[in-house]
């Protein structure tokens, strides 16, 4: 932790006095956390948007294409009328892919000595060991991916001002804002063990989700749409029906408990009540999810293809070289609500 005062201090002290009591006052606001963070996360999400229009690019009335890499990569690869839909969606099949890898090495490189034991051995008391000790302080380099995160989707939320206005305008924003807000929960209450393990499963998933999109709007044979699909459809039920309510759900449920003269056990208490309720509507909400992409697959086998149905997702328009999809009535999107 850094000497001098910090301007936070006093909100430190609230959320401190407010919500736990005696020795775990110190722990529920993050020590890392610093005024700084805010700027910080402005820079970065004003980078992040320079990146997505060099790489991506975008579309409005106002400026019309703007011209990207992936733009070019798309006039050779997508199909007519679905190159901005091809952009977008290798464009946070990139993200997605390097925020997996990113979390993963962290992982190994700074919680090889409990991360293990929690996802394949399923001791998720690791979570809360050394709660009480400089153990449990975030460190600096995961730090630097909760920034990255938090500015990623907040200019993905920003960005969503820059193109093209679609149907589902307001459902991403949503979404969005609340990915934001998750994250941001997580960071400043410091949870960052069980939020790293929630990055992780839930991040490859999405790298399938986008890379099977990509390849509906690609020229590609369907065949690798087909089978990226269906590689998602598996790794949703493993990853997040499965393997994410057993690791991250039932460890905060397990240890959460009040104890009667306001005595708290760490082991018991460590999660608070914020912790398992937003984890457990998360949860909620993957079987929402689920229940619509096993409707999809439903459709698919009888369409003989992913391809033939499309995309979950109900959107403006595609492109600005396909006029009669921009206003209306493309119905080539079911598959998007998962993320």
């Amino acid at each position: 932790m850094l000497d001098g005062p910090d301007p936070l201090s006093s909100v430190h002290r609230f959320l401190k006095s407010f919500v736990l009591p005696c020795e775990l006052r110190r722990y529920f606001a993050n020590p890392v956390l610093r005024a700084t963070d805010m700027l910080h996360l402005l820079v970065w999400m004003v980078v992040l948007l320079v990146v997505r229009l060099f790489v991506c690019g975008a579309h409005n009335k106002h400026t019309g294409r703007w011209p990207s890499l992936l733009g070019y990569v798309s006039g050779k690869m997508a199909k007519p009328g679905k190159r901005l839909k091809f952009q977008e969606n290798a464009w946070y099949c990139l993200w997605h892919l390097t925020s997996s890898v990113w979390t993963a090495a962290l992982l190994c490189v700074y919680c090889s000595d409990w991360a293990g034991k929690v996802l394949f051995e399923f001791k998720t008391e690791e979570y809360w060991r050394g709660l009480l000790t400089d153990e449990m302080t975030m460190p600096l380099a995961i730090k630097a991916l909760y920034i990255g995160e938090m500015a990623f989707w907040s200019s993905s939320g920003i960005f969503l001002f820059l193109e093209t206005k679609r149907k589902d305008f307001y459902e991403m924003l949503v979404h969005h804002i609340a990915t934001v807000v998750l994250i941001g929960i997580s960071y400043t209450c410091n949870y960052w063990r069980v939020g790293m393990v929630v990055l992780l499963l839930h991040d490859p998933v999405d790298v399938l989700l986008y890379s099977a999109k990509s390849c509906i709007y690609s020229v590609w044979p369907s065949v690798l749409s087909d089978t990226l699909f269906g590689l998602f459809a598996l790794s949703f039920l493993v990853l997040r029906l499965v393997w994410f309510p057993v690791v991250c759900v039932v460890a905060p449920m397990k240890y959460w408990e009040w104890q009667p003269h306001c005595h708290w056990r760490y082991e018991e208490a460590a999660g608070s009540t914020l912790l398992p309720f937003m984890l457990s509507l998360l949860t909620i909400l993957h079987i929402f999810w689920f229940i619509l992409i096993s409707k999809m697959i439903v459709k698919v086998i009888v369409n003989k293809g992913v391809e033939k149905e499309g995309d979950i997702r109900s959107e403006d328009g595609s492109d600005a070289d396909d006029e009669t999809t921009r206003n209306g009535e493309d119905d080539t999107d079911v598959i998007d609500k998962e993320d």
